[in-house]
């Protein structure tokens, strides 16, 4: 085997894996946005629910947080090579994920009560499960937005030496 194929394959072989990384990590930050879209949608159609859980649930400010998020995401200029900021923009997508998740969960619960006319104003939510994972979920979004502004400001000192 000649080295030169070897390396030169090797270093092909490598472009392909941080041109796939970086396509992952723009994938990843877009899919913030879209995630983030949903959750406002499904804040916004709760906000005429059960006064008490939507309540509890704006008391967290999960909109105006997941909106900074977008903001900062689009400031960051991305880079193929920036392991740990891919790491942080996929961890914050992931909880993103779960928030979600855990609104709808909520959300259905409500429209089913809606739907259902008998007793309607007696009936209790059995929300609480999921609202204590939403707070849990906030503090880990907050401390993972933390990271992401300490990382970036790592790099901006980084790049100036």
């Amino acid at each position: 085997m000649n080295p030169i194929i070897i390396s030169a394959g090797l270093g092909v072989a490598t472009h392909i894996i941080t041109s796939i990384g970086f396509t992952a990590l723009l994938n990843t930050a877009s899919s913030i946005t879209n995630t983030s879209q949903n959750v406002y949608k499904i804040l916004q159609t709760m906000s005429s629910s059960d006064a008490e859980i939507t309540k509890e649930i704006s008391q967290l400010d999960f909109e105006a947080t997941i909106k900074v998020l977008n903001e900062l995401i689009k400031k960051i200029e991305l880079d193929e090579n920036d392991a740990a900021l891919s790491e942080c923009v996929q961890s914050l997508r992931d909880i993103i994920f779960k928030i979600e998740g855990e609104l709808n969960k909520i959300h259905k619960i409500l429209e089913y009560n809606n739907d259902i006319w008998f007793m309607k104003k007696f009936r209790k939510y059995d929300c609480l499960d999921s609202l204590n994972k939403l707070k849990t979920y906030k503090k880990i979004l907050d401390s993972r937005m933390k990271l992401m502004k300490e990382i970036t400001k790592i790099e901006r000192c980084m790049n100036k030496n």
